[in-house]
């Protein structure tokens, strides 16, 4: 993808680094263009950037969870650009490519065409939950009994499901179906969600944790 610099960037060409300058264009690859304008190093003069990384934008759109009001403003700057759904139930697919938003959270608005990009080639993405916690510190005795049954070690991550990326595909609805399932079997959505993941394996990206911004509210 070709990308015109706001400022000086250095990239690989025929094995060495070359500096560039900026309002200078280069070509790399889709990912990086993503972070580069998500970062303000970068622009696509004339082009709407959501768009061009959802594929038209017809097909994506965010699927909001909570309330639509405390939605509306960080939404208002995407109107024409995505589709939105306000919901107040369990998480689902209504486009190829959708953002599943739950309002508790500041949504990083610069991040969605890089997280849309790289659903041409992961299923999921999702923030980890944070850098300090594993599955061992989470929810209850028995939930984490469940979950050590199906993951067998604990030491592991957890995913914060505020914010996922989701590609419409078999294993992702498979996904969020055996997730509906885990989660009437324990108190911890994080939990639930690590069984199903560990049972249906979808190609899924594990996303920093600065993607969810600031928080809002931090129950769990």
């Amino acid at each position: 993808m070709w990308i015109r610099l706001l400022g000086n960037y250095k990239i690989e060409k025929k094995g060495k680094m070359v500096s560039r300058q900026a309002g200078d264009w280069i070509k790399v690859g889709k990912q990086e263009a993503g972070l580069l304008i998500a970062k303000g190093r970068a622009e696509l003069p004339g082009q709407d950037v959501i768009r061009e990384f959802a594929g038209g934008g017809k097909d994506a759109g965010i699927l909001a969870l909570g309330s639509p009001a405390a939605a509306a403003i960080v939404l208002a700057e995407l109107k024409g650009k995505l589709n939105v759904k306000y919901v107040d139930s369990a998480p689902w697919l209504p486009w190829a490519k959708t953002i599943i938003w739950d309002t508790g959270v500041i949504l990083r608005t610069e991040m969605i065409p890089t997280g849309l990009g790289l659903l041409d080639t992961w299923e999921i993405a999702v923030p980890l939950w944070n850098k300090y916690e594993l599955a061992i510190h989470e929810g209850d005795e028995g939930d984490r009994a469940l979950t050590k049954a199906i993951v067998r070690d604990l030491r592991v991550p957890l995913y914060d499901t505020r914010l996922i990326y989701a590609r419409e595909c078999d294993e992702v609805k498979q996904l969020f179906v055996q997730w509906g399932e885990e989660r009437q079997k324990g108190p911890s959505t994080r939990l639930a969600f690590l069984r199903a993941f560990y049972q249906v394996k979808p190609l899924m990206l594990a996303l920093p944790i600065t993607w969810m911004g600031q928080y809002i509210d931090m129950d769990r």
